[in-house]
């Protein structure tokens, strides 16, 4: 096992309009995590910049619980680790702070354990934790992704943005979480409607891909 790991995850964008659940896109802000094992098997977490203020500090942190599912994985539920967080990623407000968390945490355990899982299992585990493998598949892969398979057997293909992407980003000033924001969404849509958003998906997957 490794002593202590540092990982940097990006901020993402996920759904891009019509790519609901599927599109998602790297962004220039980033959360930089450190993680070093500690003996006797507790949690500590401290958090410098974004959430500062509002997130857990001890083993529900999304950091630490992502940690304990790569632990489980790699055959050591036991261990446990001392996690410092440095947020650029204000968390609830659609930058994808919880999937940089995700999987900033499974790749800080990862390293420890030498575990080895690679980016397909860390997709499958990082998609079933968060629910939905979008915003997951970008801040593991960067670039511009196109994810499948749902939250539990998630797949992902990356594609660098042929003439790259400058991204525009509106703080909305206050936070609703991603249950909240997902509970307002109708539970179907009309064919024409589907059919519409197909096309336009492709389309911009396509401009993105070719420039």
């Amino acid at each position: 096992m490794n002593a202590a790991a540092t990982v940097t995850v990006p901020a993402t964008s996920a759904n891009l309009g019509p790519g609901f659940d599927s599109f998602g896109l790297a962004l220039g802000l980033a959360n930089r995590f450190t993680a070093r094992l500690v003996e006797d098997g507790a949690w500590s977490v401290e958090i410098r910049g974004e959430g500062a203020d509002s997130l857990s500090r001890g083993a529900g942190n999304r950091v630490a619980l992502a940690m304990a599912r790569v632990f489980a994985e790699a055959g050591a539920p036991d261990l446990g680790a001392y996690v410092a967080c440095e947020n650029e990623i204000p968390p609830g407000e659609g930058l994808g702070s919880s999937a940089a968390a995700i999987v900033g945490g499974m790749l800080l355990a990862d390293h420890l354990t030498g575990a080895g899982l690679g980016p397909e299992r860390l997709l499958e585990l990082a998609g079933s934790m968060e629910g939905h493998p979008d915003n997951v598949a970008a801040a593991l892969l960067g670039g511009f992704t196109v994810a499948w398979g749902g939250a539990e057997a998630a797949r992902a293909l990356r594609v660098e943005p042929a003439c790259g992407v400058a991204a525009v980003v509106v703080r909305a000033g206050r936070a609703l979480s991603t249950p909240s924001s997902r509970a307002l969404l109708p539970s179907s849509v009309p064919h024409a409607d589907a059919a519409f958003s197909a096309g336009r998906a492709g389309a911009l997957a396509a401009g993105l891909a070719v420039g």
